[in-house]
């Protein structure tokens, strides 16, 4: 049986249910495959449905009415449909696939430093945009998940964990050519290591979540990937140094300033005055005819 084929019948499967355990079964399945499945099946994912369209899962309307908890439920099951689509489009966009692998650091390292800071900046706001849809899941104190919410989350957590890996080693790349940035990048990455700063806390709790489900190797290795504030301030700092420390040249001041100010006596104004006045007549007056 053909891979695309497999793909086909899971999605259509999906679709159709209104039960929230066959729409978790399936949405492990898929986070399974796309994690450890290789890239066959990251490739028959990420082109489906095949007549376009970035809705791959289709779940903006999933919802299991049989229960106040069910309710609940599906509202989580919403998001990681989301979140699952997100993670097919950040793989498009940095050309890199957030899986299971782990000879991605060569790689990173190589594609890091061969492109463009234009190119960085848009590598960052994937990644970024990724952690922030990660961040906007709705916990509570009293926050239980079902044994089968577990299975995918423990996934979902390796996934954000290996996207700040890589927006980590890309702010560090962005750092080393801060004297290169433009006003406008050094900005952006600045309000990015803001918005980190405040979203490490919902990643801990995700990974206090899912940490019975988790070996002790992959507990520390995480925690060792968690952004510290001190390390995110001094970033957002030297990005704001290099927005400071931009300044306009002489040559350009001089060439900004209006013709009224840059020198002009004020008989020259007035033939200046004059000429533009006379232009304008003699405009109307063709207009006119």
């Amino acid at each position: 049986m053909r891979v695309s084929h497999c793909i086909r019948v899971l999605m259509e499967r999906l679709s159709k249910t209104n039960s929230w355990v066959v729409a978790l079964k399936c949405l492990n399945l898929i986070q399974t495959c796309l994690y450890d499945g290789g890239f066959m099946f990251q490739d028959q994912f990420s082109v489906y449905p095949v007549n376009g369209g970035r809705n791959y899962l289709n779940l903006s309307n999933f919802r299991d009415a049989s229960s106040p908890s069910t309710w609940a439920i599906s509202v989580r099951i919403r998001w990681r449909a989301r979140f699952i689509e997100q993670w097919i489009q950040t793989g498009r966009l940095i050309r890199c696939f957030l899986d299971a692998r782990k000879d991605r650091s060569s790689k990173r390292i190589e594609k890091c430093l061969s492109v463009s800071n234009r190119k960085l900046l848009r590598d960052i706001n994937a990644l970024h945009d990724l952690l922030v849809l990660a961040a906007s899941l709705e916990t509570e104190e009293s926050f239980e998940m079902h044994v089968l919410e577990k299975e995918g989350m423990r996934i979902i957590v390796a996934v954000i964990f290996s996207a700040c890996e890589e927006i980590k080693f890309r702010l560090h790349e962005a750092q080393a050519r801060v004297a290169t940035l433009q006003t406008s990048e050094a900005l952006v990455l600045s309000a990015v290591c803001e918005k980190l700063s405040k979203q490490s806390m919902v990643f801990r709790f995700l990974l206090e979540l899912v940490r019975g489900e988790l070996l002790q190797d992959e507990c520390s290795s995480f925690e060792q990937i968690l952004f510290s504030n001190d390390n995110l301030m001094d970033l957002k700092r030297s990005f704001q140094l290099a927005c400071s420390s931009v300044r306009v040249s002489p040559s350009s001041e001089q060439s900004a300033l209006p013709w009224y100010s840059s020198g002009t006596t004020s008989d020259e104004m007035k033939v200046r005055k004059n000429r533009s006045i006379s232009a304008f007549a003699s405009s109307r007056s063709y207009i006119s005819r």
